[in-house]
């Protein structure tokens, strides 16, 4: 079924809110046409869906749609959970301006929720703890598809799991395709938080995220873990239960991110059964520093900015890390791996260009390509104008072995004062191929070309150039890397997917294929907008920013709002950022809220400025907003004031507001104010109503204020009456309606004879809870105001709860002073941990007086909330000679419920085979409301073969209203069947002697022996002998 959105409001007939809550599982919630370049704005909260119900909400039917959190709210919450994933699939929309203080700004779904985005603008979205703009919950999926994710932020929390556009919580695919995420804020993970997800990146561009706002957490779960991966963090691609799991990156763009910590773009950790392969993609212009405190100060014994670009930490030797056809062009870190830091991965490095990266630290600056803790191959690569601050300017290696073959290491540096390890920290193995440009700088011992047997030649590389979507270094016709590779394990094709000949060349490029030209940089020019400032709330100045030419690389420029003569908040809201066209975009838009008045005043101007663009040039860098005057200057006749009169009923008790509304004929430009006072006529102030009387102020451009008057209530049957409100004394308007009249309508009835009211009592459930006490609230009720003080009894008594055990016993008298009609009264009731059946007790009332009882009894239900233990107790048991007997099983429950409680069994081999020494079973026990045991029963096959003990087990799984405590019971044969033995005689000196027996385990044997005729006690010197098996 398909439902319309017909409407912006926020509730209501038409609306989205009304549409999902009308949905039906499976239905399609789409938009009229008329809602294009709409804002729907949510004011009343987040919009929740309903467990188990699968929605699809699609844009596409009008164009430029937004859905804004108002800077207040979230805007979709998923439910979903064990008993029904729900399905969410959102599309063809923007989802602006969403907020919480916990996770997921835009969108957060639930235990299991499915998640789908598809052409979704997720822009200035924001959640405290993660996930600004998405969180997805445990054991989740998340698909983003062809996506924008734009100035995202989650630091307020200082998470660890603080993303700034995509928090998710594996186990589970997180698969992000076509998409683009620009300048999101974060603490871990600019762009995305990945905890045990199975992570895939494609095809997508990261561009000026940033983590550099976290801090060492003092007191928090891994403090430390603060600022790492500026656009992406990963925390393992499987949980423990899981055999494996891959990180994989492929065909995508890094730039411009920052981090704290290790990994400038990326920070990649994964354990044991993990592996990472990261392919066809760009690191550029990413920056790692080290992790401070709240105050910026550095912290010691942490992570002092490691990876640039990229960090791949391991808890042990993982899988693999796989790194091919990818360029890492002018990265940085303050300490270790320019380029790319690696723990513990064994790393394959294939077709890849390291250029321009830096390790800056100039006493601890080290690898400025690379930094390698972990066995490493590299063949077919070029690290070429690294540096380092202080050693191994091309590569830092540690001492796992490190091998290299037709790879280039060329202009590499190191700023140390002993002009050593310019190319590498130490030699690495040759598999030949090699070459170095320039040689070593000195004969020390410790200073290294990279290999021992290493070509030292110019390899004549070309200046650093981009081609599609990289960068690489070309061969200059003449180079002597041309055909001078090493064939054996050579691959195919080089770094731009040019298939290699035969005799391959050394370093990432192939030479002899035909570069295209280098691009043409598209030009940037931003429009003029002009639009009527309107009277009230905002409007949108929208700016178009156009690029002269579709660009194959994305490109990005920044932009702010500056005044003129129209002013930053009073005329209109400043705003800035990050523009970002991804490849093939030629248009983007930029909103600036206008901000609406009744003030007559000249038009005004503000500007928008573009700076520092990527790929492109600006060649239009200011555009001008111009806000046009909408309102009509006043006559010179001062505005008129008047009073309305008001009409209410006083009520029974406490007190009622009467609200006057005070009008200006029109808006003025001055300021207005009048005095208010209040005057008795029937009804007299305190007793009736509370005097009052002050100043309203009407701002320039209000033309409507109201003043409030509080009204006594009481039961007295009494006429109606009336009290004035009085204006005077005006500035800047005149009076002409200068008095109002307040009537207060009696609101209270004379009854004959008089009737005792009626006294009840509500029945109270709720949770016993863990520990202390919990109050159960009952609520007595008078049935109607008496004149009379009432009172009436009360007294505790067992149910099935104890007094003392379960609740505390508690009496006493309920008084009703004149007037009231409802009291409370509060009985405690005891948490424990206990699994039980829910218990009542009762709260008896008795002794009215000026009352009568109408329901003299509540029942107080505990409801249990401690969840019940499943186990089953090991059997063991003689196997027989023939036929069957039965194991009988014992699954316990640790305590009563009031829920049914059902698990399945299966047995499972040990020693013991099924079909052979038993017959394998399978099935589900069920536990009725009280039941706390069951068993099961396994057939034990009998038979005469001499065997060991034996054993099988029954395991029990997906339990339902319980949790399993012990999963497997085993079931032990033991064998009853004996091997008779003979041991010939033996002549011995002196005599001669021979035993026989039983054999009745492999270590045992019942033995008599005989010497001349008469048995000789000797067996415990023979059971101390070796006893041969059978």
């Amino acid at each position: 079924m398909i439902i319309t959105v017909t409407n912006t409001n926020d509730s209501g007939a038409g609306s989205l809110r009304d549409a999902i809550a009308r949905a039906q599982s499976g239905d399609t919630i789409q938009f009229d046409s008329a809602l294009a370049n709409q804002t729907i704005r949510l004011t009343s909260g987040q919009i929740d869906i309903g467990l188990g119900k699968n929605l699809v909400i699609d844009g596409a039917g009008a164009s430029n749609l937004t859905i804004s959190g108002n800077n207040a709210s979230r805007i979709f919450y998923l439910n979903s959970g064990i008993a029904a994933a729900t399905n969410l699939t959102v599309k063809n929309l923007a989802l602006a301006d969403g907020y919480t203080n916990d996770r997921g700004g835009a969108i957060s779904t639930t235990h299991r929720g499915v998640l789908t985005v598809e052409n979704v603008t997720f822009r200035n979205n924001v959640a405290d703890k993660g996930g600004g703009a998405i969180f997805s919950a445990y054991e989740g999926s998340l698909t983003v598809t062809g996506s924008r994710f734009d100035a995202n932020v989650a630091v307020a929390g200082n998470d660890e799991r603080g993303a700034g556009a995509i928090a998710f919580w594996g186990p589970g695919p997180l698969v992000v395709r076509d998409s683009d995420f620009t300048g999101n804020r974060g603490i871990v993970g600019g762009a995305i938080n990945s905890l045990n997800g199975k992570l895939t990146i494609e095809n997508s561009r990261f561009i000026n995220n940033d983590t550099t706002a976290g801090y060492y957490a003092d007191g928090a779960e891994n403090p430390f873990l603060r600022g790492y991966g500026g656009a992406v963090y990963a925390d393992r691609a499987s949980s423990v239960n899981e055999p494996s799991g891959t990180i994989r990156i492929t065909n995508s763009v890094f730039d411009g991110n920052k981090g704290r910590g290790g990994g400038g773009a990326a920070h990649l950790y994964t354990g044991n059964q993990d592996n990472v392969i990261v392919e066809g993609s760009l690191f550029r212009n990413n920056s790692v520093q080290g992790i401070v405190d709240r105050n910026g100060n550095r912290v010691a014994n942490t992570e002092p900015g490691n990876g640039g670009a990229l960090n791949q930490m391991s808890s042990g030797a993982n899988q693999g890390f796989v790194l091919q056809n990818t360029a890492f062009v002018e990265n940085t870190a303050t300490n270790q791996g320019g380029g790319i830091w690696v723990m513990n991965a064994p790393t394959t490095i294939t077709n890849s260009t390291f250029s321009g990266n830096q390790a800056t630290d100039p006493s601890v600056g080290y690898g400025g390509g690379l930094a390698l803790y972990a066995p490493t191959n590299i063949l077919n690569s070029t690290i070429a104008n690294n540096a380092a601050g202080w050693s191994g300017g091309g590569v830092l290696a540690s001492n796992a072995p490190i091998t290299v073959q037709n790879t280039i290491f060329s202009g590499n540096t190191a700023n140390n004062p002993y002009g050593i390890q310019f190319q590498t920290s130490r030699q690495l193995t040759d598999r030949g191929g090699n070459i170095q440009w320039p040689p070593k700088g000195t004969n020390l011992g410790n200073d290294f070309n990279a290999t021992d047997r290493i070509t030292l030649v110019d390899p004549q590389l070309g200046a650093l150039q981009q081609v599609n979507n990289t960068y690489i270094h070309p061969l200059l016709t003449g180079s002597p890397a041309i055909n001078t590779g090493v064939t054996t394990g050579a691959p195919t094709t080089d770094g731009l997917g040019t298939n290699r000949d035969s005799q391959p060349d050394v370093g990432a490029f192939e030479f002899g294929g035909t570069l295209p030209p280098p691009p043409t940089l598209g030009e940037l020019q931003i429009g003029n907008v002009t639009i009527a400032e309107g009277n009230t709330g905002s409007q949108e100045a929208v700016f178009t920013v156009n690029l002269s030419a579709a660009s194959a690389q994305p490109v990005t420029v920044n932009f702010a709002t500056a005044n003129d003569g129209a002013l930053a908040e009073s005329d209109y809201t400043a705003v800035s950022g990050v523009l970002t066209f991804a490849p093939g975009e030629t248009s983007q838009t930029i909103r600036v809220p206008i901000v609406g008045d009744q003030l007559v005043e000249a038009d005004e101007t503000f500007f928008v400025n573009l700076t520092d663009p990527t790929n492109a040039t600006i060649t239009t860098a200011q555009g001008i907003g111009t806000i046009t005057n909408d309102d009509t200057a006043p006559t010179t006749t001062l505005p008129e004031l008047t009073i309305a009169n008001v009409t209410l009923a006083e009520g029974n008790s406490d007190t009622t507001n009467a609200v006057f509304t005070v009008n200006l004929s029109a808006a003025s430009a001055e300021t207005v104010t009048v005095n208010y006072t209040t005057a008795d006529d029937t009804a007299l102030a305190d007793s009736d109503y509370t005097a009052t009387s002050g100043v309203l102020t009407f701002a320039p451009g209000e033309t409507s204020r109201t003043l409030s008057v509080a009204i006594v209530g009481d039961a007295l049957v009494e006429s109606d009456e009336t009290f004035f409100v009085n204006l005077a004394d005006p500035s800047n308007a005149t009076i002409t309606t200068a008095q109002a009249i307040g009537s207060i309508t009696n609101d209270d009835v004379t009854t004959t004879p008089p009737t005792l009211p009626g006294l009840s009592i509500s029945d109270v459930t709720l949770m016993e809870g863990n520990r202390g006490t919990t109050d159960a609230v009952f609520t007595v009720s008078l049935s109607a105001p008496s004149s009379e003080m009432v009172t009436v009894d009360y007294s505790t008594a067992d149910g099935t709860a104890l007094a003392g055990s379960d609740y505390l016993t508690a009496n006493g008298t309920l008084s009703f002073n004149p007037g009231e009609t409802s009291q409370t009264l509060s009985i405690p009731v005891l948490g424990n941990r206990r699994t039980e059946l829910d218990e009542t007790f009762l709260v008896n009332l008795s002794n009215p007086t000026n009352g009568t009882l109408t329901d003299d009894q509540a029942i107080g239900t505990i409801q249990n909330d401690d969840v019940a233990m499943l186990r089953i107790r090991d059997v063991s048991l003689r196997e027989g000679n023939k036929g069957t007997k039965n194991a009988v099983f014992t699954v316990s429950l640790s305590g009563p419920v009031s829920q049914p409680v059902t698990v399945d069994y299966t047995t499972m081999d040990g020693s013991a085979i099924a079909g052979e020494d038993y017959t394998a079973s399978s099935g589900r026990l069920t536990f009725n409301p009280g039941q706390t045991e069951q068993t099961l029963n396994v057939a034990i096959t009998g038979d005469t073969v001499f065997e060991p003990n034996e054993v099988f087990y029954v395991n029990l799984s997906h339990a339902t209203n319980a949790t399993i405590r012990d999963t497997s019971g085993a079931g032990i044969i033991r064998n009853n069947d004996a091997l008779e033995v003979n041991i010939p005689q033996v002549n011995g000196s002196g005599g001669r002697w021979f035993t026989s027996g039983l054999l009745t385990s492999a270590a045992t044997i019942a033995a008599s022996v005989f010497t001349n005729h008469t048995q000789s006690p000797s067996v415990t010197d023979l059971s101390q002998r070796p006893v041969p098996k059978f």
